[in-house]
């Protein structure tokens, strides 16, 4: 921004592209030209959304049920990918609680222990210095010799993360999702489309007291 904005250069005219044009839940106000999301999906630029309105689940145990069977359909049905699923927090600390609490329904749900599912199922995400190797591993995710299948985040991941076997999003608390700036850059990390299915969707599996938001 200082070289742009330097006087010894003078630009007149500045162009700027982004993807998530907003100052929290306001509009960029000197938008030229809008290429909507709505516009993408219909030309297949981008996965198609598709939310689950109202969860009706009485504990965490059976949320976590269904995002599971969410996620082996994903396996089933885009077996030429190893599909993932991002579970976003809205802080270091309930991310690190949330892991804790993933690994062991994993742990019981698929009969393996809680060291393996850590090692080789789970990767949490935050700038956090116990995470930093992590943020390494994950600009791989998707390369056939990792094995990771679950990804806990706060609130966003790394900007230009270009992954594109994302197929299920959970956002775990409203605050996760609270502007419009968070749900477009979450949403954007679940929607490049994989050459292998040019035809797929990724499931946002949100709390029905904020489904409003994704929808809009």
């Amino acid at each position: 921004k200082e070289f742009l904005l330097d006087e010894i250069y003078s630009f007149r005219y500045m162009l700027g592209f982004t993807g998530t044009a907003y100052i929290e839940n306001d509009y960029f106000n000197d938008v030229l030209f809008r290429y909507s999301l709505r516009q993408a999906i219909e030309e297949g630029f981008v996965k198609k959304i598709w939310y689950v309105a109202k969860d009706d689940s009485s504990n965490e145990y059976q949320k976590f049920q269904k995002i599971w069977q969410n996620h082996e359909k994903n396996k089933e049905q885009y077996d030429k990918l190893r599909p993932l699923t991002i579970l976003v927090t809205n802080s270091i600390q309930n991310a690190k609680r949330l892991e804790t609490r993933i690994v062991e329904f994993l742990s019981e749900q698929e009969g393996i222990s809680e060291e393996e599912v850590r090692e080789h199922k789970v990767l949490t995400v935050t700038s956090h210095k116990d995470h930093a190797a992590n943020i390494l591993r994950l600009e791989n995710v998707d390369s056939k010799d990792e094995s990771i299948e679950w990804i806990v985040s706060v609130s966003m991941l790394t900007e230009g993360w270009d992954v594109k076997n994302v197929f299920q999003i959970v956002p775990m608390e409203e605050r996760a999702f609270n502007s419009k700036l968070l749900i477009a850059q979450v949403l954007g990390r679940g929607l490049r489309v994989p050459i292998e299915y040019k035809q797929s969707k990724a499931t946002i599996y949100n709390h029905h007291s904020w489904s409003g938001k994704i929808k809009g």
